[in-house]
């Protein structure tokens, strides 16, 4: 694996606005301050580009790293289903490959966090898993995660889908 060079701070920042402009955002978040005891980096590492894929729940969610230098995509959409992220993901793909290429950032993680809109009505709020619903959920899983694995990413997340009470529909428990 080659480690490039190191980019400037200068890079980094433009780094930052390029993607808080990708993300729909234009403002700078700060990023989250170390647990209490710990070293803000047990050793000197390359900054990281990071992708989040999913549903209101991975957005709601915004994630960010523990290491300040590292960069969040954001591309969570609310009511998405593993067909609805795998139709999506070569333009969710496209900000998190530029910026890794571009500023020479490491190939950071992907999380998916989907919370189970595959299989719940949203006007009922019940369950509506048939065998050619689930046929069509696992291979989406599937294709999605082999074209993930292909770019790369240092681990592929997956969290969800979550159980829901019969009539919950709401996201709260």
């Amino acid at each position: 694996m080659s480690h490039g060079k190191l980019i400037s701070h200068g890079e980094l920042e433009e780094a930052r606005a390029w993607l808080n402009l990708a993300n729909g955002e234009d403002h700078q978040e700060k990023a989250p301050r170390p647990a209490a005891g710990r070293r803000r980096y047990s050793y000197r590492r390359r900054p990281a580009v990071h992708l989040v894929l999913g549903d209101s729940v991975g957005r709601d969610a915004r994630l960010a790293s523990r290491y300040p230098r590292d960069l969040v995509i954001d591309r969570c959409r609310g009511g998405a289903t593993w067909t609805t992220v795998l139709k999506n993901l070569q333009d969710d793909l496209l900000p998190w490959l530029h910026a890794k290429d571009t500023f020479h950032l490491e190939p950071g993680h992907i999380i998916i966090w989907l919370s189970g809109n595959d299989s719940h009505s949203r006007s009922t709020g019940l369950g509506r898993i048939s065998d050619e619903l689930s046929l069509q959920v696992k291979v989406s899983v599937r294709e999605t995660l082999l074209r993930l694995s292909e770019k790369q990413p240092a681990t592929i997340i997956v969290l969800g889908p979550l159980p829901r009470p019969d009539g919950q529909v709401s996201g709260l428990a």
